[in-house]
């Protein structure tokens, strides 16, 4: 029902592939990866360094609020915090990526889509903003703890305003800025941790409300910049029907994705030692070396292939598998070796009988940085159901080989269980994208 785009924002080759392409396809993969990069870096640059900025920032982030607060202040901040946090994702009702999809695809129309966004949200605030509530009410004990959660369930709806209004941006070409405001974010938290540093240990209240405070001036700046958006052809923008079709799969793939990330350290706690579980959380914090690269990429993929159609489409679908498959093949052999020689250098002696175990989280995080790509193309090309059931799938298989090799193996067992998890998401959704029956659902109804 609605049409497409009159521009579109990306610069587009033309001409077909060269014959070259066909004769040596790794000589011809390899040379349009690197003109891909180099016409796109003013894309590229601002993703991938914001995205290593991002991973420092949040180590250090992580540390100053340790130091801060000690063990019990951390907890308490995350006793406040981790029910706001979780409802606020899911209370965007997946409609900052929606309105990415949608703004790539009529860009022209880009103002009213994220109207029509931010609307829509509302509805969002007011649902996860009542479970949020009851959840608090059931879970926490102390009347201190609750009380604090209560009043910082007041980022909720910043959040849901923040995701809409910005997302855009990169449909837009907007990527430096899309990004400067993702480390705005995370720098306006390390600040609030110098501010209290300066305050000699402030309550871990005041620090979750300047957060918060953070989070509002993002919304605010967001809405300003959001008022700016192209709107040249409103009539172009989808129905209410056709951004919460899109958007709802994308706000319920949070719950398979948490579930995957977490359920193994979960079982492990009750299965294992303190030591072992110590070693494999180091080993899935080294994993994360490999991401950065992905992220950026699967950022990049997105509103690319959401503003094509066409051959033009599926040459870029095409490519971004070859692509990120090679990348992941790249990034493990690149990485397998400092890994075996630095883990226990980085971690501590006490870590070194974690080496073997680093070196199979290795290959799950790359295995997950791939998948990481190939979501972003299939949600690009108007796929979020599938992803979600890729994800589903994925989940059960890892239950299922956590039920078989946790007890047996323990953390071995578990990072083995990881792999086969990711893997089995990966397949799934190559086979999704390798289905030519499947073409890019303009309405966004797949």
């Amino acid at each position: 029902s609605c049409g497409r785009p009159a521009v579109s924002v990306w610069p587009v080759p033309d001409q077909d592939a060269p014959s070259s392409e066909r004769a040596l396809p790794w000589r011809a993969q390899a040379s349009n990866f690197a003109g891909t990069i180099r016409d796109h870096r003013h894309v590229v640059i601002p993703l991938l360094g914001g995205n290593l900025l991002l991973g420092v920032l949040g180590f250090a982030t992580s540390a100053a609020a340790s130091r801060l607060l000690g063990t019990a202040g951390r907890g308490e901040l995350a006793a406040r915090q981790n029910i706001p946090n979780l409802l606020a994702v899911l209370g965007s009702l997946g409609l900052g990526e929606a309105a990415l999809y949608f703004s790539a695809r009529h860009p022209r129309s880009v103002k009213t889509i994220t109207v029509q966004s931010l609307r829509l949200g509302t509805l969002g605030v007011f649902g996860a903003a009542t479970i949020a509530a009851a959840l608090i009410a059931i879970s926490l004990s102390s009347e201190d703890t609750r009380t604090g959660a209560f009043w910082y369930l007041l980022v909720i709806p910043v959040t849901v305003v923040y995701t809409i209004a910005y997302q855009p941006l990169r449909a837009l070409g907007r990527h430096a800025l899309w990004m400067g405001y993702r480390l705005g974010i995370s720098a306006g938290w390390f600040g609030c941790l110098l501010i209290g540093f300066a305050l000699d240990r402030p309550s871990p209240q005041l620090v979750a409300m300047m957060f918060c405070g953070v989070m509002s001036i993002a919304a605010l700046s967001a809405c300003i910049v959001a008022r700016n958006y192209p709107n040249a052809e409103p009539e172009s923008a989808p129905s209410n029907r056709e951004l919460l079709r899109y958007s709802l799969p994308a706000a319920i793939l949070v719950v398979p994705q948490a579930i995957n990330l977490r359920l193994d350290q979960v079982l492990l706690a009750s299965l294992v030692s303190r030591e072992q579980l110590g070693l494999y959380v180091a080993a899935v914090g080294w994993s994360w070396v490999a991401l950065p690269v992905f992220t950026a990429f699967g950022q990049f993929v997105f509103p690319k292939v959401a503003a094509l159609e066409g051959a033009e489409q599926d040459r870029w679908r095409r490519r971004a598998i070859v692509w990120s498959s090679s990348l992941a093949v790249i990034t493990f052999a690149a990485l397998v070796v400092p890994t075996r020689l630095l883990f226990a250098v980085v971690m501590g002696e006490d870590f070194r009988s974690g080496v073997n175990l680093a070196t199979l989280m290795l290959g799950a995080g790359v295995l997950n940085g791939m998948l990481l790509v190939l979501e972003e193309l299939c949600k690009g090309l108007g796929f979020p159901k599938r992803v979600l059931l890729a994800e589903v799938v994925g989940l059960l298989s890892t239950v299922v080989l956590l039920i078989l090799l946790l007890q047996r193996f323990g953390i071995t067992g578990a990072a083995v269980a990881s792999i086969g998890g990711y893997s089995t998401t990966v397949v799934v959704l190559l086979i999704v994208l390798l289905n030519k029956d499947n073409q890019s659902v303009r309405s966004a109804t797949a």
